[in-house]
């Protein structure tokens, strides 16, 4: 299992933050991609738990319409 944040661009550079410089473990949004895919599992979970009307809100209003969490994917890219 890789030890960088599943954040972290090329030139120590994040691409979740508007810093200038990846400050690495320190920081509190450090995630390595394992614990990130974990927790997107996890957040897909309670949101399939959800009544249909409730997902369909969430989905218009955050990801244009599109239920990922019904996708059965790992992972949002980008």
């Amino acid at each position: 299992m890789k030890n960088i944040c599943f954040a972290s661009i090329p030139g120590n550079r994040c691409r979740i933050l508007t810093v200038k410089k990846c400050s690495g473990r320190t920081c509190s949004f450090y995630k390595t991609e394992e614990q990130q895919k974990e927790s997107l599992k996890r957040a897909y979970e309670r949101l399939r738990n959800l009544g249909k009307k409730e997902q369909e809100d969430i989905a218009r209003k955050y990801s244009r319409g599109k239920m990922f969490w019904q996708e059965g994917g790992d992972a949002i890219d980008g």
